[in-house]
């Protein structure tokens, strides 16, 4: 996987999230502009430059930003709403869904 990219800043705190719902996780990952830049050059170059927007409050599971026009990038910020999107991931096909795109690497 490729590295950040130019002044991503790889030590320090990371800053608080002003959300909705009251105190962070103790255990929230990075889940800002910048990270999901990163991700997609590493993962899906091909859509690494379209317009990025965070989705409205959208609770304390996970992150989201409007992808271009139609998709949505969306980051488990903590293990276990992780845990629970792998489970998503698995029963969507038996239900008759499917997740769009692909699995980005891990």
């Amino acid at each position: 996987m490729a590295g950040p990219p130019a002044g991503y800043p790889l030590d320090g705190p990371v800053p608080r999230r002003v959300g909705c719902c009251g105190d962070d996780h103790d255990d929230e990952a990075d889940t800002r502009a910048v990270t999901v830049r990163a991700l997609l050059a590493a993962q899906w170059p091909g859509h690494a430059d379209l317009p990025l927007e965070p989705v409205g409050a959208t609770g304390t599971d996970h992150g989201m930003y409007r992808l271009g026009r139609h998709l949505l990038v969306r980051l488990p910020r903590t293990p276990g709403a992780a845990r629970s999107l792998e489970r998503e991931v698995e029963v969507l096909p038996r239900l008759g869904g499917s997740p769009r795109g692909g699995r980005p690497a891990r």
